[in-house]
């Protein structure tokens, strides 16, 4: 015990003089099964989240103009702005974060500490207990993480991270009160999100019969010849939603998105979005191969692959909800990797997981050379003194 306080003592101080420099001891600690070193490395990801400069196009970039704007509205015209917003909390998490006095970077910075710090708490809970293959498993929930949602897209990978918890309480805790409430805060965090209540009952209803969920998953890739105006129409039609939500689906499922128009008019835009994607064309076919297999998690992701394939023909929708896949896949190739002791599957999809993550590096290198490739991001004093504005903000 008292050596296990002088490293949480030692790597503490370190951590205090560089997050940065002290990573290999994190990581150290993480390999020896460390709840602490988890910590400490969500802190880390802070810390880069903390100095991570967006392009101006970015989600983050909006939500920095949004902080500033509540920053310089007081609370009833605050109340007045959140009247047609249903996905409201963030918004009141920023504008309680400005009156407090804190900054954006601290706000923005906290968001992605809770995020990882939830993805590290379910992946301890689940894998901890006889499980050899630890690190092995760690690298591959963090590969799993999106570096552009957590760093950029900060509201809805929150969200996100809120539904993985809700799952957990529900199908392992077996608090379905707990779960279902955190389904609503994901909804009212980033409407997006309200996809997975409905994911969530059907699941419950098919826990016990698996054979079932493996039919919906198989109709799910009748979903991929569906036009994305269909898709529209018909959820539209369902009349489930308001003003404010439906003008948010059409935003998303319009004529055209972001990510298809940047494939319409760049090759390198479709490499990427094929290349990031090919680890869930395997997985599909993994459980496919692997049909005779059952597990609560298998049925989670046969339910949810059954509702996300909906919207395969709208690529930013698909690859967003992909992301939750790619969480619980992930978990699923973790815990049949400690039954089975076989590491061939693993290192298949380290190697699929990896490829994305790398993808997304090339993505995002002007931001990383802007944020981090400079003096101030080695220390933590200096790190915490740089100011960022939307003067620093990248621009095309």
């Amino acid at each position: 015990m008292r050596k296990e306080l002088e490293n949480k003592f030692h790597n503490t101080i370190f951590f205090l003089v560089s997050p940065i420099l002290t990573l290999p001891m994190t990581l150290y600690g993480i390999f020896k099964k460390s709840q602490f070193s988890l910590f400490l490395f969500a802190l880390t990801i802070g810390f880069l989240s903390y100095l991570y400069i967006p392009y101006i196009s970015n989600d983050k970039a909006s939500h920095y103009f949004k902080f500033i704007e509540l920053s310089n509205m007081s609370w009833n015209q605050i109340a007045i702005y959140l009247t047609d917003k249903p996905d409201f909390l963030f918004s009141i998490y920023l504008a309680l974060m400005a009156k407090i006095g804190f900054s954006f970077q601290i706000s923005a910075a906290l968001i992605s500490v809770m995020s990882v710090s939830i993805i590290f708490f379910i992946f301890d809970k689940l894998t901890r207990k006889q499980n050899k293959f630890y690190f092995l498993s760690f690298v591959l929930v963090l590969l799993s993480i999106s570096l552009l949602a957590l760093f950029s897209g900060i509201r809805y990978y929150f969200a996100c991270t809120i539904v993985f918890l809700a799952f957990y309480y529900l199908f392992f805790e077996g608090k379905k009160t707990k779960g279902l409430g955190l389904l609503l805060l994901a909804a009212f965090t980033h409407f997006s999100t309200l996809l997975f209540i409905p994911v969530a009952f059907l699941a419950i209803i098919l826990k016990n019969k698996p054979d079932w969920a493996k039919i919906l998953f198989l109709i799910s890739f009748l979903f991929l010849l569906i036009p994305r105006s269909d898709v529209l129409i018909h959820i539209s039609n369902l009349g489930l939603f308001d003003n404010a939500i439906d003008s948010k689906l059409n935003a998303y499922l319009g004529e055209s998105d972001f990510v298809t128009r940047g494939m319409e008019n760049s090759t390198s835009a479709v490499i990427i979005y094929w290349g990031s994607n090919l680890w869930l064309y395997i997985s599909y076919l993994y459980l496919l191969i692997t049909w005779k297999n059952n597990s609560i998690l298998r049925t989670i992701l046969y339910c949810m692959i059954f509702f996300v394939n909906i919207f395969y023909q709208a690529p930013t929708v698909f690859q967003r909800y992909s992301l939750l896949i790619q969480f619980f896949f992930g978990l699923l190739i973790i815990i049949e990797l400690i039954k089975s002791d076989k590491k061939r599957i693993y290192y298949i999809f380290l190697a699929l997981f990896s490829i994305r993550f790398i993808f997304q590096l090339i993505i995002i290198r002007d931001i990383i050379s802007a944020s981090y490739f400079n003096s101030d991001s080695l220390l933590l004093i200096t790190g915490l003194f740089r100011e960022i504005t939307d003067i620093n903000f990248l621009r095309n």
